[in-house]
């Protein structure tokens, strides 16, 4: 049976610590070689937390989607705030002269809560008898409204009836008209809205999602000033566009921003709200001393002293956002983001070798310094492809993987395998190489491991249907033929001790089968190289052909070791062995440091 290769989970798997017997043993093993700083449950757990808090989070979109479909009366109500012609004016009944039990506008017509029908009746039968409306509009410019008694005046009085007065969407009155803190504006507040006047404008409404949003900028007297527009459609759901003399105000049940200067500039010329980025849910906010930025529904455009404006879409925003943005390890995009395939993989550059890379379906994800610079030399998304996310920063991350292949940071610079045809950055100089002057490691004294143990220390892999199995196993070298298998027999015979390198150069594009001589194992191996970015990418040390030998059908009889652990064990053997080819540079197939660092990329961009 072959055991089908094919790409990963995005999230990495949980490494369980691997130990021997006793101590004594432990002491004589680690007498013969140096080993690593063992890698803790922590630098390998699944279920850690996410440097990005929000990757996942519904769009503004998805949840203005949902909310349309659990309230129906808002989206009747947004249609009749951006449709305020004649045709939609509605006319109150006559009113009555007399208090008719059953009859009155009261008995047709909903009352706003606060207002009573005594109150609402009163009020009625006062504009009958004494016409009161005609005469006061006669005299003051002024009509009182029905059912609450204010009145409304003048140009704000006009806008109400284009409106539609009482019956529409503005609602009766709350009060007089009141005069604004500028002591020139005019306003009238009604149970819906309220309208606003000014002379240099004019007189327009403003519905209460609008209020709302204006007022985070101080209404009138911010950066908006008047409005002059009423509410405007726009393409995205039950979101409004309101024009104002100092900027457009967006706004709707759930979010709401406003823009204005060079960032309106910029956003209108990418077609405003019917572009990609989607409409603003946030005002212009500050990032340091030296930046200003908006946020929109799939999106951001940010803004730098020199009047330079960036945009990116949501997924690497939110990265960029968990780093700090501007003023974070990136700093200030050097371009938009840009699209190698548009929807498919898409890129935002950043000064000195940092960028992020976005694909559809398998996220966004920052690379920096010398990686960055190995990526583009070996092919970028034609080479070794778009990167996987990591729950960490790439700084703290041990090993990212590509779609086709892993890199990991070593003593002296990376290393990397896989890559479509990328190969050798020089087309194999490792005879440029002098072997390695390394003492073969002596035999090593017997583990007292007792019975083999099937114990998975490193489990399937979490959202596939691919297994990669290693069982802890053990191994003992006074056993004829070295018998043994799985964690301990490549720790202690091999000097592997990243099991996560083990199971990406499996998964690597350029790993090749070959048949071993076990029956029915697989066979995979695997070039490694080594490279130093630091100006251009170079080999600092000769590759290295990993090989590993995998059993996909648990086999009883594999040397002694059922690789069972306990009736209910019914899983593949698993990895059997792993080990570097052996040539001049390796001793008895015992693997270089090199192969066995665990450093964080974060080491390389202080070196």
């Amino acid at each position: 049976m072959r055991l089908t290769r094919r790409l990963v989970g995005v999230s990495a798997v949980m490494l369980l610590a691997i130990g021997v017997a006793s101590p004594v043993a432990q002491a004589q093993v680690d007498d013969q070689f140096e080993l690593v700083e063992e890698i803790t449950d922590e630098q390998f757990a699944d279920d850690g937390v996410d440097y990005v808090p929000n990757r996942n989070a519904p769009t503004v979109e998805e949840q203005l989607e949902d909310y349309e479909t659990a309230h129906p009366e808002v989206v009747v109500e947004y249609h009749e705030q951006v449709n305020d012609s004649e045709d939609n004016v509605e006319e109150l009944p006559p009113p009555k002269r007399d208090i008719v039990a059953g009859d009155m506008r009261s008995d047709v017509i909903e009352l706003p809560e606060g207002v009573s029908k005594d109150k609402a009746d009163q009020v009625e039968v006062a504009e009958a008898r004494l016409n009161e409306g005609a005469r006061l509009m006669a005299t003051t410019g002024c009509e009182v409204m029905w059912p609450t008694g204010f009145s409304v005046c003048g140009r704000i009085l006009d806008a109400y009836r284009q409106v539609g007065g009482q019956l529409s969407w503005l609602g009766p009155p709350k009060s007089n008209e009141l005069t604004n803190p500028d002591g020139v504006g005019k306003r009238s507040e009604f149970f819906g809205g309220a309208i606003y006047w000014h002379p240099d404008t004019g007189a327009y409404a403003v519905t209460l999602d609008g209020l709302r949003q204006w007022g985070t900028l101080n209404w009138e007297s911010g950066p908006l000033g008047y409005p002059t527009s009423g509410p405007m459609d726009t393409n995205y759901p039950l979101t409004q566009r309101q024009t104002f003399q100092g900027g457009d105000n967006y706004y709707n049940p759930l979010t709401g921003g406003a823009v204005w200067g060079d960032i309106k500039q910029r956003y209108e010329e990418l077609g405003g709200s019917n572009h990609a980025i989607g409409i603003p849910i946030t005002n212009e906010l500050p990032s340091g001393t030296e930046y200003f930025y908006n946020n929109f529904s799939n999106g951001t455009i940010s803004w730098r002293n020199d009047r330079q404006t960036r945009f990116m879409y949501l997924a690497t925003q939110r990265v960029w956002d968990a780093l700090g943005r501007e003023t974070g390890r990136l700093g200030f995009p050097e371009a938009d983001e840009e699209a190698y395939v548009p929807g498919v993989a898409h890129h935002v550059d950043f000064g000195e070798n940092s960028m992020i890379l976005w694909g559809a379906g398998i996220g966004a994800r920052e690379l920096n310094g010398e990686a960055v610079a190995l990526w583009k030399q070996l092919g970028g998304i034609e080479g070794l492809g778009l990167p996987w996310v990591s729950l960490d920063p790439f700084e703290e991350t041990l090993l990212q993987r590509f779609e086709n292949g892993s890199l990991w940071a070593t003593d002296d610079g990376l290393a990397y395998m896989g890559g479509e045809g990328s190969g050798s950055l020089s087309n194999s100089q490792s005879e440029k190489f002098a072997p390695v002057n390394q003492n073969p490691h002596r035999q090593l004294q017997t583990l007292a491991s007792g019975s083999p143990t099937g114990d998975i220390v490193y489990p399937k892999n979490p959202g596939t249907n691919i297994d990669y199995l290693i069982r802890r196993g053990y191994w003992d070298p006074n056993d004829k033929p070295d018998v043994g298998f799985g964690a301990d027999k490549l720790r202690y015979k091999h000097g592997i001790t990243r099991l996560d390198m083990v199971e990406a150069a499996y998964y690597a594009s350029t790993a090749t089968y070959f048949t071993p001589t076990e029956p029915g194992a697989e066979g995979w191996e695997t070039v490694v190289y080594f490279v130093s970015c630091v100006l251009d990418c170079e080999e600092y040390a000769a590759p290295i052909t990993l090989r590993q030998i995998y059993l996909p059908v648990n086999q009883e009889w594999f040397k002694g070791a059922p690789g069972r652990n306990g009736a209910s064990d019914t899983e593949d053997l698993g990895l059997v062995n792993a080990f570097c080819e052996k040539n001049a540079e390796i001793v008895t197939n015992f693997c270089p440091e090199r192969m066995r660092s665990t450093k964080k990329f974060g080491w390389i961009f202080n070196r």
